[in-house]
């Protein structure tokens, strides 16, 4: 145990050190890390939570009005001392993937032979896909470390042979709540503990899982009172759900699987990516039914769970993204399942089979980066074409105006201006009527997509029409190869009201 931790912190180090060597100056035009910045913004300034200059449009609801204050809480701080500094940002999401690892690292002790720990961990910290997100802002890596802590918790407070402390139940509820409160899906953590305490025995109502609920509970709602995010719009995505889209969901979340190895990327043969998809996916589920034949643990639960959550929300974008918490588990299923393989086949293959999958994982991992790129973030918001469209804007287009775009929270953190974007369907006639709504008298329109979405189609190809529909309307005041500001200096008759 000795030699596994010593050997668990050089691993985190190194893979910190990798992290930051690494590290894309810039950040894309995703619009995601833009409304946390303004929301963490508000927090460091005292201001209340929701108010920015993001206008949401319920008729295209990219984003929601406030994200959970999770992340926001963590990026208040860096605000507090370097203001929008984009690399500080950064570096403070990478300490919550090092603290992830370390939990990570507790969890497969407990489950794995250390050396197939060790590797467990190591796949996961080192994976390119961990390695993208750290040039990013996103919640993914601070709601794993949270994640993981409360199930690390919770499995704990299963442990009847083990005697709960008050602080082992005000560690775990405090975990579960800042899981919830930096994703809403988040919220799976209360049934899976209600589950995996029934499962383990506790069916009295009060026992060491419910009080940390409660202490989840209350702390989730006290945090929410003070910083309220929008949770209306995550739950009116739910408002066209069919039966049929379950299949969709699969679909899209097995998708999610080239990502993971790198299939995309790295196989041109669909035959040969589908091959190895198929051979971890055997050992995953090898490892997980041999977990399951002793005992259900939360982890197992969890991982129904969470993946039967996410067939039934209704996301249609970045299934990574989504998925990504089941991926650590399934490493570790899978790690387990190579070992049980080997002792099948033999003693000395308990060791051999393990290897083999290290040694593919070694394989893909190499391959992937050896396509990656590590130089700055192409079409960066830090770029000097978008500065210098921010700069326009903040010269150019009045305080109190209000600007039409494909990326109203970018736009609305860097160019410090009230900003929407458009209907997701619209004809010419029901977008006026929307720009007169929001009093909108300027357009910002992009040369393409900006960001990595995966959509096939591009929405800045919808405004395009509009504006060539509408030139008699508008006039340029700034352009440049990627984007072209406008004022719309009249309006067509059947506009105005």
């Amino acid at each position: 145990m000795r030699a596994y931790a010593i050997l668990t912190v050089l691993l985190i180090v190194g893979v910190g050190a990798c992290a930051l060597a690494t590290l894309r100056p810039g950040l894309n035009w995703d619009g995601d890390a833009a409304l946390y910045i303004m929301n963490a913004r508000n927090i460091a300034e005292g201001r209340p939570y929701s108010a920015t200059n993001f206008i949401p449009n319920p008729l295209n609801a990219i984003h929601p009005a406030a994200y959970p204050p999770g992340l926001p809480l963590l990026l208040a701080g860096v605000y507090r001392i370097s203001g929008v500094d984009l690399e500080r940002m950064k570096w403070a999401c990478i300490a919550t993937l090092l603290l992830f690892l370390a939990v990570l690292a507790r969890i497969t002790r407990d489950e794995l032979p250390w050396p197939l720990a060790l590797a467990t961990v190591a796949a996961v910290g080192l994976h390119p896909y961990m390695m993208y997100l750290k040039d990013s802002i996103f919640s993914e890596l601070p709601f794993l470390l949270c994640c993981y802590a409360a199930l690390l918790g919770l499995n704990r407070l299963d442990d009847k042979d083990r005697p709960a402390t008050s602080l082992t139940v005000v560690v775990t509820g405090i975990a579960v709540a800042l899981a919830y409160l930096t994703r809403s899906i988040g919220v799976v953590l209360f049934p899976v503990a209600v589950l995996s305490a029934i499962a383990h025995g506790r069916r009295t109502l009060l026992n060491p899982t419910t009080a940390a609920l409660v202490v989840a509970a209350v702390l989730a709602l006290a945090v929410q009172s003070i910083f309220p995010n929008d949770v209306k719009t995550y739950a009116g995505s739910f408002h066209d759900f069919r039966l049929g889209e379950l299949l969709q969901g699969a679909l899209r979340y097995a998708g999610a699987t080239h990502t993971f190895i790198g299939g995309k990327v790295l196989f041109h043969s669909a035959l040969r990516t589908n091959a190895l998809i198929v051979a971890l996916t055997v050992l995953a589920l090898w490892g997980f039914i041999e977990r399951i034949r002793v005992r259900w643990s939360i982890y197992e639960i969890f991982c129904v769970t969470y993946a039967a959550l996410l067939l039934i929300y209704p996301i249609k974008l970045e299934p990574e993204r989504y998925s990504l918490p089941l991926w650590p588990l399934i490493l570790m299923y899978s790690f387990g399942g190579a070992r049980a393989l080997g002792a099948l086949l033999g003693k000395r293959w308990e060791a051999i089979v393990p290897a083999g999958l290290t040694l593919v994982l070694v394989v893909l991992y190499v391959m992937r980066y050896a396509h990656d790129d590590f130089g700055p973030i192409p079409q960066s918001v830090t770029a000097a074409e978008s500065v210098a469209l921010f700069d326009a804007i903040q010269t150019r287009v009045p305080r109190d105006a209000v600007l039409l775009t494909g990326k109203p929270t970018v736009i609305a953190l860097l160019g410090d201006r009230r900003a929407a974007t458009w209907p997701e369907h619209f004809t010419d006639e029901e977008l006026w009527a929307y720009l007169h709504l929001i009093g909108a008298s300027y357009i910002v329109q992009g040369a393409g997509r900006m960001d990595n979405d995966d959509r096939t189609h591009d929405p800045e190809a919808d405004l395009k029409g509009f504006i060539d529909h509408n030139r008699a309307f508008l006039t340029a005041i700034f352009a440049s190869p990627l984007f072209t500001l406008y004022r719309i200096s009249e309006r067509p008759a059947t506009s105005r009201g």
